[in-house]
């Protein structure tokens, strides 16, 4: 408790020149969040316009924060179906774009949607559990492209016709077919 007091009067004493101070974890007894208390009353008391404009500050940027989660969970609630343990894009590029097999894992690998960046190309049996799934607002009816590469032929990939009920077969690589992400769900 004295090293406190004494903390405290070594604010007073010093002044202004108190708020160039190095931190460190052992000064005079006190925790990191002991140490700003003390810090955040002395400017408070000293310098009350500061304050005033510190914690405005502070409070528009928890106010950003909050309005960033809540749009990144409508985007996520609107675009985004869980299914399967995995989190799959469901917007509207999911019925839109066409891609070549490696540009369709590229663009699952750079996809930025709902908050998450950790997006993959699935394989076939994960892009098979979804077939005829009503979760599912931007439906294909088209060919779509798994990550499972034909084993036999290297020029040629999997993927799945969802207008026949998920027959699965392959494709050449380098014809553009389209693409719907997934993600590890949560």
């Amino acid at each position: 408790m004295q090293m406190k007091v004494v903390f405290v009067l070594l604010f007073l004493v010093l002044g202004a020149n108190a708020l160039e101070f190095e931190w460190s974890d052992d000064s005079v007894g006190l925790t990191k969040s002991e140490q700003e208390s003390v810090l955040n009353k002395y400017i408070d008391l000293k310098y009350p316009r500061e304050a005033k404009i510190r914690r405005e500050k502070i409070a528009r940027n928890k106010k950003k924060q909050i309005e960033k989660l809540e749009r990144e969970r409508e985007e996520r609630d609107e675009n985004i179906v869980t299914l399967n343990g995995l989190m799959w894009q469901d917007d509207y590029t999911s019925k839109t774009i066409e891609r070549d097999w490696k540009d369709a894992k590229k663009y699952c690998s750079e996809l930025e949607l709902g908050g998450f960046s950790d997006w993959f190309l699935p394989n076939i049996k994960q892009l098979k559990s979804i077939v005829g799934k009503k979760e599912f607002k931007n439906i294909i009816s088209s060919f779509c492209w798994s990550s499972s590469p034909h084993v036999a032929d290297s020029y040629y990939a999997w993927g799945v016709y969802f207008q026949r009920g998920g027959y699965s077969d392959n494709n050449d690589k380098t014809d553009s077919y389209y693409v719907r992400c997934a993600r590890a769900g949560q």
